[in-house]
């Protein structure tokens, strides 16, 4: 029977979500003043670890990383037993900057993401600058160069990834943003990425202030919830009462 575990690692976090410039639900200031977390989630136990997102990296998010209380992955993972060159597997939920600007520290990793969000982020809608500021320009050319160069893992739909480790293509926030399922010693576990920021968005199945598609985004939640072994064991992407004052936490 596989057996993981999964570890939130905070590379950063922006001082509260009214100052982020981001939404964490569609109609409530609920927590705004919080913390916002910008996680690494580092999946351990029955063969090689599994990664999801990088989280940011300063020198390719560039100004947006300004004010992040920014630590290198590197340093949070040796607390795991980890150096980032063990890293050989990466899920990417989606492309957002606060996802995927820190690929550079893994130099070994293979990088598994949706063919819907690639195709998205590399048509025309990079002409606009609103979209280079979500999906960062050094990224998507780099992303370029990985995928010729073999880095790059296109998934098209749901897939294992690893034993114990599934993707699930949900949408919502982003075309092709995938989730993940984990399978814990306390049951499936189901990383939410963006479609439920905080605990909130997935108790009241509210969605987050910055979607794709609603519907998506709202049927995103009921999968996670129904996939899970409970509503308590879907994980949401950037909630601080997850981490509190620590950095790295075990979370399932």
């Amino acid at each position: 029977m596989v057996n993981r575990s999964i570890y939130g690692i905070m590379v950063g976090s922006s001082p509260s979500w009214h100052g982020s410039g981001i939404s964490p639900v569609l109609r409530s200031d609920v927590g705004k003043e919080n913390r916002v977390p910008y996680p690494v989630w580092c999946i351990l136990g029955d063969g090689e670890p599994v990664l999801v997102d990088t989280a940011f990296r300063e020198d390719v998010a560039g100004e947006w990383a300004n004010g992040k209380d920014y630590r290198d992955p590197g340093e949070l993972l040796a607390g795991l037993g980890l150096k980032k060159e063990d890293v050989r597997k990466v899920v990417v939920t989606h492309l957002h900057i606060d996802h995927f600007t820190g690929y550079r520290h893994f130099p070994n990793a293979r990088f598994y993401i949706q063919k819907r969000e690639i195709d998205f982020w590399r048509g025309d809608i990079m002409r606009f600058q609103a979209a280079r500021r979500a999906a960062n320009r050094t990224m998507m050319l780099d992303l370029v160069d990985m995928m010729s160069g073999g880095r790059v893992v296109v998934v098209d739909g749901d897939a294992e990834v690893a034993p114990g480790v599934k993707v699930m293509l949900a949408g919502g926030h982003t075309p092709g943003l995938q989730m993940v399922s984990v399978a814990t010693a306390g049951g499936t576990a189901v990383l939410a990425s963006d479609n439920a920021y905080l605990r909130y968005n997935i108790d009241k199945e509210e969605p987050v202030g910055y979607f794709w598609d609603l519907r998506e985004c709202l049927l995103a939640l009921e999968r996670a919830k129904a996939e899970a072994s409970s509503a308590d064991m879907v994980i949401p992407g950037h909630d601080i009462s997850t981490w509190g004052d620590r950095r790295v936490v075990r979370v399932a």
